[in-house]
Parts: C-alpha cells; structure tokens; sequence
C-alpha cells in the first residue's frame, strides 16, 4: 500500500501477521490505523512518513511479543500529538519504554482484542442497520469510533435483532460485546 496518497484509514484484519517492509510507507493521508494482536512482526519504515496520523490503536498487552524493525515511524514528526489506544490491562509502562511506541500520547481504552471467532456482524461495511451472529439476547453490544470515545450502546431484544447504525458517522468503528471485551471491526458507510 505504499503511497497509496488517498488512503485514511486502515483496520489491518485479524488474519494478519507480519507488515512488511514499507508496507505503508508514504501514505500521506492516513490519520487512523489499527493493528490486531495477530500481528507478530512489523518491518523497516513500514509506517515511514505517514505524517497524517492522529490515531493508532494496538490490541497486545505486552507489546514485547513483537519483533521490530528499524525505523518503523521514520519521518513521523509529530508522535506526541498522535494518540496511541492501548488496551486497558496492557503493559502501560512497557509501551512507555519501548521503540517504536515511547515518544506516542498513550492512551489506556477499555477495548480489548479477544475475539471470539463464532460471533460476527454482517453487512460489514453497512449503511443503515446491522446484524450480529453468535450474540445472545440481553448481551449488551457497544461502538466505538477509532478514538475509542463509546459512540452507541445498545441492549439486544433478540437473536440476530436488527439493529440501527444509521445514525452513526462514517467510519471505522470497534464494536464490544457484552463484559467478556469480545470486540469486532467494522465499517459504517
């Protein structure tokens, strides 16, 4: 995805274990990017010049679990100012330490990134209403924007209950059900 200049965003799927090299080097425009804890090795400048970041969210507790390559935010200039969302119970003070998250605003968020693989939400992306498989009545669904600022939160009626998301703003969102923090990615367009 190297200079892909009109690219915002990027949820990188669960399936994923290594970024490579420069994978996404010169992506001017991407503000928001997700990484799963899948992820197990991320590559030299894979994120170099991205100077439109103003969000990363990562899913390991111990972000130790990760090789490294060099240079992985080259040309980044303003890590301050670039939140970085950590899970709640992670590691805070080793993400504080350790290249290439130290010089990050880091940010604790209740999201987690277990996911249990028989619950989904379809349509993914969607425009108007969703539907969520594997999820019991009563659960207790919640969105959050790529900030991790809760968004809706909503109480299923029902089984495979479609629920409204029309109201909700365009773009990616992490979805949590019920009190185990299963949480899935998905797209409102």
């Amino acid at each position: 995805f190297s200079i892909c200049l009109g690219l915002t965003s990027v949820v990188i799927p669960g399936s994923v274990k290594t970024i490579d090299i420069a994978a996404f080097g010169l992506c001017l425009s991407l503000s928001s990017l997700s990484i799963p804890n899948s992820v197990t090795a991320i590559g030299d400048q894979a994120f170099m010049a991205c100077e439109g970041l103003t969000s990363i969210s990562v899913f390991w507790n111990d972000p130790r679990t990760v090789t490294y390559g060099e240079n992985i935010f080259n040309l980044v200039d303003n890590k301050s100012n670039i939140k970085l969302l950590i899970p709640e119970k992670s590691m805070k003070s080793v993400y504080q330490t350790l290249a290439p998250w130290k010089d990050f605003y880091l940010l604790a968020t209740g999201i987690s990134g277990i996911v249990n693989p028989s619950i989904s939400i379809y349509p993914n992306p969607a425009i108007d209403y969703v539907v969520f498989s594997g999820v019991k009545k009563n659960e207790i669904i919640r969105f959050y924007d790529m900030k991790g600022s809760l968004s809706l939160t909503f109480k299923l009626t029902e089984e495979n209950e479609r629920v409204s998301i029309s109201h909700l703003m365009n773009g990616f969102y992490f979805v949590r059900i019920g009190e185990e923090k299963q949480v899935l990615k998905f797209l409102k367009k």
